[in-house]
This record gives C-alpha cells, structure tokens and sequence, in this order.
C-alpha cells in the first residue's frame, strides 16, 4: 500500500513491528499503545503538515513511526531520533528502511567527506551516511507526501531550544518545574525498565551522577554500575 514513488522497506526484527489499520499500513518502533494513540490522532486530523507538527510536538514517548495508506504518507522519528530511520532518493523516486544495510544494495558509493569526518570525530554530522545517497532522518524531523500533491515534504518539528517557549519565571519556580520533569522522565524509565536491571557508566560526570541520584531516590535497586 505504497504511495506512488515511496518505497518502504522495512524489515520486522525485535524493534520495529507492524500492522493494519483500517486502509493504513503502520510500522513502528516504541509502545505500542502509545503509537496506536498517536496514529488515531494523526488520521483523526485533517492531516496539514501544520497539523502533523502540532500532534508530534506534543509528544514525550521514544518512537519512529511510518503511516502510509494510498492516499497518504509520513515518517516521522521523536525528539532524540531513538530508532532511525534511513531514506534514498533516486530520481522521482524515494526508498525508506529501517536498515541501512537494504539502502546499501541501491547505493554503494561511498562519501569520502563522511568517511574523513567519521574518522576524525567518530560520528557522522546532519542527516549523512558515508554513503552517497543514503540519509538518516533526524531528531524531530518528519517526512510526508500526498497522493494529490507532487511534493516531497521534509520537514522539522521539534529543535532544542528554538521551539521552547520562553517564561519569566524565577529561579525557585524553573527549579521546581525541572523537578518535576525530571521526576516524570525517571517514573518513566522505571516503568519501562518493569524491574530489569539498569546499566548506568559513571563517568564521573553530571548526567550519570544524576541518573544514579534520581533512580536511588526512587527506590530503584535493579542497577548495574561501571567506571571506565
């Protein structure tokens, strides 16, 4: 149930899962009663690029999402890119996986500048591959296309920073208020976790004293730690 020029292939693996809803096809990655909650948004909206920012900048879940049905199509990953998502474009044409690899057979020219770059900084910068053609959809971004529209929307919904709200609050109350995401993040990660246990590397820093802190305060004691 592929648009025209959108190519998805995806392949089921201990991640990524799919199924039917109604005429749409979804694959996934994340909660699925959380995804099965953001699709019926989605499909209950009018469905304007507008729209599909709106409902994913209200999300707060780890997730990637592709929800294609004959007439409509998006890919869209969460704030941190938790699960990529690979596309290609070739021509008028568009390729989507779930792994790289797949893209691999249709692209096998190598970019030299993300290979030096890689090499240099260990990572690769944007949405680049150390393969020609092959991107990596970013953090907070969507990709949507419609069966009465030639064009290829790429959008971004979510950035750091530029997409919060600023507020005159004072220094007590913007306490209070991390306080209180921080609690709601590690309730989270407790519930998610359902009593496995966490590795946490302490390295000496901050974030991973926090992570300790915060688990510790909530009774959490499933937790492997490790320097290195």
């Amino acid at each position: 149930m592929n648009l025209p020029n959108i190519n998805i292939l995806f392949e089921k693996n201990n991640i990524w899962k799919n199924y039917r809803y109604l005429n749409y096809v979804i694959w996934y990655a994340g909660e699925k009663k959380f995804i099965e909650s953001l699709v019926l948004e989605i499909i209950r909206s009018d469905s304007k690029i507008s729209s599909l920012k709106k409902i994913l900048l209200r999300t707060s879940k780890n997730f990637s999402l592709i929800l294609s049905s004959k007439d409509f199509f998006i890919c869209c990953t969460d704030f941190i890119r938790s699960y990529p998502i690979f596309y290609l474009k070739d021509k008028n044409l568009i390729y989507i996986s779930n792994s790289n690899k797949t893209l691999e057979k249709l692209s096998k020219n190598v970019n030299l500048d993300s290979v030096y770059q890689c090499i240099s900084a260990g990572f690769v910068t944007e949405e680049n591959t150390i393969f020609d053609k092959i991107k990596c959809l970013g953090a907070g971004k969507l990709i949507a296309k419609y069966y009465n529209n030639s064009s290829l929307y790429h959008e971004t919904y979510f950035k750091f920073n530029s997409t919060i709200k600023k507020k005159k609050n004072s220094k007590i109350q913007l306490e209070d208020e991390l306080y209180n995401v921080l609690d709601v993040i590690f309730e989270d990660l407790i519930e998610k976790s359902n009593g496995n246990q966490i590795v946490i590397p302490l390295s000496g820093g901050l974030d991973s004293r926090l992570i300790l802190s915060k688990l510790l305060e909530k009774k959490y004691d499933n937790i492997f730690t490790f320097s290195y």
